[in-house]
């Protein structure tokens, strides 16, 4: 019987149910078994009084508003054997011409199946009708593989595609079923289509390698037989255990790799195309070149490096592997390829470039000719040190190094011997920070140890290994100087309570405290220091002087120009506590609060020491005004202050971190030189 389609309603579609669906009462077309699903539906609905596609198909029981969507989106039972039936054919004719989603073997790439062979999805052209002329002349039906954009030329004819109307020019579409051989928007008086598209054949492309392009047609095949005798062909050496989807991406991959730019770029990602229009540099001769490379195995790989190795003075910026075959390497980095069939190719890669000669190009280390230098990976294979080091060095100037002139990213190669010597330096480096952390000082009194020739920087050749311009020292001797002090604490004599040192070199009169000549004295043994009772941290608050005079004497026969520079306007957290008369935790607080600025180049170096000495003329805290004033108790302070008119001017915290007038403090503490 015949039925008329329903009307689309408010923008719904009325769809017949499963039960409604008959078949149409016209005799209709078998399926070709090299015909896309929507061919064969649009070919069939052209013999019905049906003319949108859309609406046609609502009575088979599919209510889809987009046509170029069937092939992807029908998964439902009931939809398919509606179809079928309704074009008088079979479940199965149906459901092999169905792209049905998945992914690569990679597991990565979204896919379809192609009548068996998996493709990646993105090769699909869903909205848009694509055909061959002459290829319809033969026969009226749509070829399943126009529907790729791998090809913009029937395989079969080698025919151009045509994808718009010659007359009107507009793209054609599957919206509407006139036949896939006529333009469906050329109508004339009595609305039937009025434009063949079989009388406008297109330029035909020529192809010398037809073998190999019938190869490449061959893998997607709807004919299962004709894919896996395809698929033989393949040189077993190199491919046997590929699949005709692994086969077909790698020819396609192969295909890129032949026409990507040689420009300057220096991205080492496959160049694949992404816009209708840059698939239309998928020539035959193209995709026939790439296929030879399966067909011949290793020796067709052999022409296809040496192919592209004829650009590789283009490629700017690029040394050995990636100036001579980049396209090649980015395969081989390739997402849409499997681990395996990477592999393939980078064996291939070392294989060619291991037989290969290049008279003009500098290849890197594990290509070159000459073993009298190495390249940053096996010197760090044989010193134990990572890469990025070994760069530094070479980029530092300081070792003779071997590279590619005018090349970007050139190797840079250099002599073993005169590295080896440079790398046992290395190990045994300490940055500044925790040299002066280990021997409990702070940054500021390393320059004074080196005057002395206690401990030395590292310099020369081996600070282009370092990774900033900080200073460096060797850390065995740094370690040697830390067990000289600890050696010359001496224990605590009976019934003596020695004074901690933390407290005696304030007895000094020195700012800085000149911790240099401190650690000469202990060191040299010229003054005994002992240890002292008590949880402590450092030597420097474990243990204490019982001849304080002795202890000042000796020190100040040890000072020498450096301790008392003031050279450096930076100073530390230590330093300023120092200078301050107070602990690093009052500085902190004065910071935090806003009353001193860190401004300094380094988190060892915050304070600008004129703003510490301003700070220091103008206030005065708790425990100067006790050691100064003889006050037994710190807490008495206060008091003593406010009885003889005087109030405390910063108040960090609730009697904590209080700080007076140092004018009028130091007048007070004259008239009463010893206080209660």
């Amino acid at each position: 019987m015949t039925m008329t389609p329903k009307p689309i309603a408010a923008g719904r579609l009325s769809v017949l149910s499963p039960s409604e669906v008959r078949p149409f009462a016209v005799n209709l077309p078998s399926p070709e078994i090299d015909e896309s699903l929507l061919g064969f539906v649009t070919r069939c609905f052209s013999r019905t009084p049906a003319r949108q596609t859309v609406q046609a198909l609502t009575l088979a029981g599919i209510g889809k508003l987009s046509p170029e969507s069937i092939p992807t989106t029908l998964v439902n039972s009931m939809e398919i054997w509606g179809l079928s039936t309704l074009l008088q054919t079979t479940e199965k004719e149906i459901e092999k011409r169905l792209y049905r989603s998945g992914t690569l073997s990679n597991g990565k790439s979204a896919a379809i199946d192609f009548f068996g062979t998996m493709i990646r999805s993105a090769y699909r052209i869903p909205n848009v009708r694509r055909v061959s002329p002459r290829a319809l002349k033969k026969s009226p039906h749509h070829r399943a593989v126009w529907d790729l954009r791998i090809f913009s030329f029937d395989p079969e004819t080698k025919e151009a595609l045509l994808d718009k109307c010659p007359e009107c020019k507009k793209p054609l579409s599957w919206n509407r079923a006139y036949g896939t051989h006529m333009c469906e928007w050329c109508q004339d008086e009595d609305g039937f289509a009025r434009v063949d598209l079989r009388d406008y054949p297109q330029p035909l492309v020529g192809v010398d390698d037809v073998e190999a392009l019938d190869f490449l047609v061959g893998l997607i095949s709807p004919d299962p037989d004709v894919r896996r005798e395809t698929l033989r062909k393949a040189d077993q050496e190199m491919w046997s255990l590929q699949s005709c989807s692994e086969i077909f991406e790698t020819i396609v991959a192969f295909a890129c790799a032949l026409l990507m730019k040689s420009d300057g770029t220096r991205s080492t990602t496959l160049e694949r195309p992404k816009s209708h229009e840059s698939y239309q540099r998928f020539t035959p001769e193209i995709l026939a070149s790439a296929a030879r490379v399966i067909l011949d195995g290793k020796r067709g790989f052999a022409v296809l490096a040496d192919r592209i190795r004829r650009d590789a003075k283009d490629r700017v910026g690029f040394y050995g592997v990636k100036k001579e075959l980049l396209p090649l390497f980015c395969m081989s980095l390739d997402q849409h390829l499997s681990e395996a069939t990477r592999k393939i190719i980078r064996s291939a890669i070392h294989d060619d470039m291991s037989g290969a000669e290049s008279s003009t190009l500098t290849r890197r280390n594990d290509y070159a000719r000459d073993d009298g230098y190495m390249g940053l990976k096996p010197l760090s294979a044989k010193t134990g040190v990572p890469p990025r080091v070994l760069a530094r060095l070479a980029d530092s100037g300081l070792v003779k190094v071997i590279t590619a002139t005018g090349a970007k990213r050139a190797p840079k190669l250099m002599n073993y011997d005169e590295v080896a010597p440079l790398i046992d330096i290395y190990n045994d480096r300490i940055h500044q920070k925790f040299a002066a952390g280990c021997l409990g000082i702070d940054v500021s009194v390393l320059p004074s140890l080196e005057s002395r020739e206690l401990i030395h920087r590292i310099g020369g050749p081996a600070t282009g290994l370092f990774e900033s311009t900080d200073t460096y020292f060797r850390n065995g001797e740094i370690k040697e100087l830390a067990a000289k002090i600890d050696a010359a604490i001496q224990p605590r004599p009976a019934g003596v309570q020695p004074l901690r040192l933390s407290k005696a070199v304030k007895r000094l009169g020195m700012s800085p405290i000149p911790w240099g000549a401190i650690i000469s004295a202990v060191v040299s043994r010229k003054t005994e220091i002992h240890r002292v009772a008590g949880d402590n941290k450092t030597w420097r608050t474990g243990s204490g002087t019982c001849d304080l005079r002795q202890f000042i004497a000796t020190v100040q026969s040890e000072v020498i120009p450096e301790d008392t520079s003031v050279a450096d306007r930076w100073v530390g957290n230590r330093t300023a506590a120092e200078m301050l008369r107070v602990n690093e935790a009052t500085i902190s607080a004065l910071a935090s609060r806003g009353f001193l600025d860190r401004s300094g180049p380094h988190a060892h170096t915050l304070y600008d020491r004129e703003q510490i000495d301003g700070f220091f003329r103008r206030y005065i805290f708790i425990p100067e005004i006790v050691e100064r004033a003889k006050i037994r108790r710190s807490r008495d302070v206060r008091q003593w202050l406010s009885e003889r008119g005087i109030e405390v001017t910063l108040e960090l915290e609730p009697n904590k971190y209080l700080a007076f007038d140092r004018n009028a403090v130091d007048s007070i503490i004259e008239e009463n030189s010893l206080a209660e």
